[in-house]
């Protein structure tokens, strides 16, 4: 699907100008390509490596650029998430929306923040870190939206402790995070 979705981008791409086109990206390659990516997007394998040099091609026919040419100043000019920057974006905003109670029932409370573990104050509480999971690496527990989410999480609250992520809107924790995975 994906490959036929570049072919698409081939042919419209000398017929509509660039914002339309990166418009039809997004529906017809972005749309395929992200759809469930946070289940099965999780474990690195030969399937992510191909797709990944799908949409490497597909930002390169958009921008008219080499079949060669180096793709993330490409991604940074069209902001464009590259595929593993998206499933960690799709990660980050699982833990912040169940932090907020914007998930369904069934999911609430996936993620436990440190401090309903903990009675006195520590950088992970203040923090508003998240209790990682306990994992069997046989099993793929290690890859398991759980224990990826919560521990991309508390790598950022600790890379930025003054944002305060969790208090913030989710259109301004969307955009942090975006900008953050383009630079």
């Amino acid at each position: 699907k994906l490959s036929r979705s570049v072919g698409m981008l081939t042919k419209l791409r000398h017929y509509i100008p660039h914002k339309v086109l990166r418009s039809v990206y997004f529906a017809i390659f972005s749309s395929v390509l992200n759809y469930g990516s946070i289940v099965w997007g999780q474990h690195p394998n030969s399937n992510i490596k191909r797709l990944e040099s799908i949409q490497n091609k597909a930002m390169r026919i958009i921008n008219f650029a080499p079949f060669n040419a180096p793709t993330n100043a490409l991604y940074r000019e069209n902001k464009i998430l590259k595929f593993k920057d998206n499933i960690k974006l799709q990660n980050l905003l699982l833990v912040y929306d169940d932090t907020n109670k914007r998930v369904p029932f069934a999911l609430q409370n996936t993620f436990k923040p440190l401090k309903d573990k903990q009675n006195y104050q520590t950088r992970g509480v203040t923090n508003f870190k998240m209790c990682l999971p306990k994992i069997n690496k046989v099993t793929y527990g290690e890859f398991s939206i759980g224990y990826q989410a919560a521990k991309l999480w508390n790598e950022m609250v600790t890379k930025f402790p003054n944002e305060k992520l969790n208090e913030k809107s989710r259109v301004y924790t969307k955009d942090f995070f975006i900008n953050l995975f383009l630079e």
